[in-house]
């Protein structure tokens, strides 16, 4: 809601005739309620003293004018106002047990992604992370290009031991700062120049699943460290293409291959890709190519041509630019 000039100069009009028909000094309540609009329009509603403003504006004024006056702010600025967090922030989701119209906390869960979407949207985190925990169950998960956050987000398991399920997840928001860690999921895709941690992480297809597990796309980064696991039937394992990258940097990093299928590649990448995989320890047993290195990429491993599970020799299309290492 933007307010004009003339609007603000008629509400405050309005404050200052009741104060009048009250005999109250508002002068210093005036400042105050000037300070507010102004900070709010300098901070896109963001402002994190504004509710401390609030409270100082109607405390101690005839219950009168208090109830005016609060009334007023609610209608005019209400929906502008953010909180703002001191500290690092946990948010529960429970779908069996949680509610969206819950307040996310340990004892009235959430119950959905949607949900934490929007409680995340409602708040400035001034730099703090919230982790939001969900519990075994069932999810999914999707950020949209248009989705933004304020601050650092961690995607994690109430019960490490019996992981939360996101089925297909889906990240291509450029305006966000993600960790996701010790999820089971069908598959991940995150594009359109997104950037996500991705930590203890196993991947189940069931075979209807026809494309890659782990994808990035569209110049999207992945991280990738701990456990990395890989079951089922689908065309490819991990798939970076048209500029998108996979990097697992951390020495701690395992991809295991449990009895994975691929239709096509285990690892596969085209159209200007990056993936690098130094220090990593792939293990287990793989049916399907070990590799393709398409257009314009590289596919780095440092463990030699067998160094990635499969029973078929991979390609490396070198006069296309493809290069594997």
């Amino acid at each position: 809601m933007t307010l004009t000039s003339q609007e603000v100069a008629t509400f405050m009009a309005k404050i200052q005739a009741i104060a009048d028909k009250l005999g109250l000094d508002v002068a210093d309540l005036l400042r105050q309620y000037e300070h507010i609009r102004q900070e709010l329009e300098t901070s896109g509603g963001q402002g994190g003293d504004i509710i401390a403003h609030n409270n100082a504006l109607v405390d101690g004024l005839h219950p009168a004018l208090q109830q005016k006056i609060q009334a007023d702010i609610d209608g005019l600025f209400g929906s502008k106002i953010r909180n703002r967090l001191t500290k690092n922030f946990t948010l529960y989701v429970n779908g069996s047990t949680g509610s969206d119209n819950n307040d996310g906390s340990q004892t009235a869960p959430l119950k959905s992604w949607t949900g934490a979407d929007k409680f995340l949207k409602s708040i400035d985190q001034a730099g703090f992370t919230v982790t939001v925990l969900f519990a075994p169950g069932s999810y999914t998960m999707t950020v949209s290009e248009a989705d933004t956050y304020s601050g650092r987000v961690i995607i994690d398991s109430a019960d490490i031991n019996n992981p939360a399920n996101f089925g297909q997840i889906h990240i291509y928001s450029k305006m966000s700062d993600f960790r996701l860690q010790n999820f089971i999921s069908t598959a991940l895709t995150v594009g359109a120049l997104a950037r996500v941690e991705v930590y203890n992480a196993d991947f189940r297809s069931s075979g209807a699943n026809t494309s890659a597990l782990l994808r990035a796309v569209d110049g999207a980064l992945i991280n990738i460290s701990g456990l990395i696991q890989f079951s089922g039937t689908a065309e490819v394992a991990i798939y970076a293409a048209t500029e998108g990258s996979i990097v697992a940097a951390w020495k701690n990093t395992t991809i295991q291959l449990n009895d994975f299928i691929a239709k096509a590649d285990v690892v596969r990448g085209l159209l200007g890709y990056y993936m690098y995989f130094g220090g990593t320890t792939f293990t287990g047993k793989a049916t399907g190519r070990r590799y393709y290195a398409g257009t314009y990429g590289v596919i780095s491993t440092g463990l030699g041509a067998e160094g990635i599970p499969g029973t078929i020799s991979g390609i490396a299309e070198t006069a296309m630019g493809g290069y594997y290492e």
